[in-house]
């Protein structure tokens, strides 16, 4: 990506904060004059909605265990003032082909951060996200 502010540079921002397991961990950054690199971990389970068009229908139980996962992630996220704002099945990848693997939440290009405990500083009032969904 190249060096600059949007949405990478607000996605370096949050992911240098969280630390949980279903929340993608930023493993390392590297900076040359005009690119900036992310390594992230690895996660080669693929995505949520590729394992359900693959399968044509998760179980209840495959269910239960893909939106805990999600909703934990989620509260822990909130619990640190972010908001992802594009949540989507092509953003939750699993960390490797299991069927028990773990599901993390990525792309938090267009997250929202709270900057303090005061609701008029958190006003998020831009459209995004993706249209489909």
């Amino acid at each position: 990506a190249k060096n600059g502010t949007g949405p990478f540079e607000n996605e370096l921002s949050i992911l240098n904060c969280v630390c949980h397991p279903f929340v993608i961990r930023l493993s390392e950054v590297f900076r040359s004059a005009n690119r900036i690199y992310m390594v992230m971990e690895m996660a080669n389970g693929g995505e949520l909605y590729d394992r359900i068009v693959s399968k044509g229908r998760y179980s209840e139980v495959e269910a239960k265990a893909a939106i805990r996962m999600l909703l934990t992630g989620l509260r822990y996220l909130h619990h640190i003032g972010v908001t992802h704002r594009d949540l989507k099945p092509e953003n939750l990848l699993y960390s490797n082909v299991c069927p028990d693997a773990r599901l993390m939440i990525t792309d938090f290009g267009l997250a929202h951060q709270r900057v303090s405990n005061y609701a008029e500083d958190n006003l998020m009032t831009d459209t995004c996200g993706t249209p489909e969904y």
